[in-house]
């Protein structure tokens, strides 16, 4: 089902989606959401849902960023459930993001007990196996 734009499937083409990802990789959650968002406007089924995960994620990181701890939370927990349910496609290492947004929010738990909030940091989204092959892609 493509979306108002026409994007079926072809998020990983896009040239939005992999600044969004390279953008993700260096810690620019504001400029991450932005090009991610753009291509999620146009997305559809579960594209979209994994879009809307991955807008979700840069903002709760960028929330964590400025210390909103309560709304980095909350959009981080939606942003793993949207990636957990997305089921489709994609050369994002979805696993590994969800494996970071579960130590943020085990980080933030133990911060609301007297812990340090936690910062975030950059991750690469591309995994190690396919790495080199979807660099030169990002390369272009």
């Amino acid at each position: 089902m493509p979306g108002a734009g026409g994007l079926s499937g072809g998020h990983a083409a896009d040239p939005r989606f992999r600044a969004g990802v390279a953008a993700f990789a260096t810690g620019a959650w504001f400029a991450a959401h932005e090009a991610w968002e753009e291509v999620w406007r146009e997305a559809a089924g579960g594209e979209k849902r994994l879009l809307a995960g991955l807008v979700q994620a840069a903002v709760g990181m960028l929330k964590l960023e400025q210390g909103r701890v309560v709304g980095g939370r909350r959009v981080l927990a939606r942003a793993r459930a949207n990636l957990l349910a997305a089921g489709v496609a994609t050369p994002v290492d979805v696993a590994a993001l969800v494996r970071r947004i579960d130590a943020a929010l085990a980080a933030l738990a133990a911060h609301a007990v007297g812990g340090a909030a936690p910062l975030p940091a950059p991750l690469d989204l591309l995994p190690a196996a396919g790495q080199h092959a979807a660099a030169e892609e990002y390369d272009e």
